[in-house]
């Protein structure tokens, strides 16, 4: 089930916060999925993880971390090669966050509703507890979820998949 959740607040009348419902909530069955599923190329998968481990460390404060922006970019500029509406966007936050880190966002529009976005998530950063200067792979932190989203992308992109809402693939900088 995926529901929508607009996080903004709105003012009641005795001047207190309250969260807005959900605009819409949608079911989607994995009959409905699974040929795009059956598509998968775990090959691919480890080969984008691949890749990001390949940098020594991806911490936002590092050099190499804020570099791995433009790893990911090209990540999701690859798989999705062969589409025309696909935007791949670095967003940089830097001046309202503690990091040069940018986040990386594949957006794919709606055909009903662009204006309405889905948005699937991992952070691209990794970590080491014994410090910066130590090698930081991060397969599992979280090189994996940002290679499923590189290969979701692919997958949509490959298979013509259409969506009514803008669907947008983000890597986040800084977990």
């Amino acid at each position: 089930s995926i529901e929508y959740v607009d996080l903004r607040a709105t003012q009641t009348t005795d001047g207190s916060t309250a969260r807005v419902n959900p605009v819409f909530k949608e079911s989607v069955t994995l009959s409905e999925v699974s040929d795009l599923i059956e598509v998968a190329d775990t090959e691919q998968i480890s080969a984008s993880i691949a890749t990001l481990e390949e940098i020594f460390t991806r911490h936002h404060s590092t050099t190499t971390g804020i570099s791995a922006s433009d790893t990911v970019a090209d990540l999701f500029t690859q798989a999705a090669s062969q589409a025309e509406n696909v935007t791949i966007e670095l967003y940089d936050h830097s001046s309202f966050s503690v990091t040069n880190q940018k986040r990386v966002i594949g957006r794919i529009p709606g055909k009903e509703q662009p204006e309405e976005t889905v948005i699937i998530g991992a952070h691209l950063d990794s970590t080491n507890k014994t410090g910066l200067s130590k090698r930081a792979p991060g397969a599992d932190d979280d090189a994996s979820g940002v290679a499923v989203l590189v290969e979701v992308l692919r997958i949509i992109v490959t298979q013509g998949a259409n969506f009514t809402r803008s669907i947008e693939l983000h890597a986040y900088a800084a977990e």
